[in-house]
């Protein structure tokens, strides 16, 4: 899946991720933390499948990371969507 984080959150959420494996729901939730530090999120997407996130992206310029929030993914499977004016 794609999770795109508020600045300075990766590994904050990613934790959270990495937790949630140990819930009985954390599967059907997708693995991504109720939390106010994650803007938009897709659901988890089986290799070969496709999935389309459609977002109006955040006024503030910057870079806003994004990460795989299935547990352990985050770490290596992560990036930076750039923000401008």
């Amino acid at each position: 899946n794609v999770v795109i984080v508020k600045p300075g959150s990766t590994q904050r959420v990613g934790e959270a991720a990495d937790a949630m494996a140990q819930l009985p729901d954390g599967f059907e939730r997708h693995f991504v933390p109720d939390s106010p530090d994650v803007l938009f999120f897709t659901p988890l997407v089986a290799a070969g499948k496709s999935c389309r996130l459609t977002f109006k992206a955040p006024a503030e310029p910057g870079g806003y990371p994004f990460l795989c929030s299935f547990p352990g993914h985050w770490r290596a499977m992560r990036g930076i969507l750039r923000v401008r004016k």
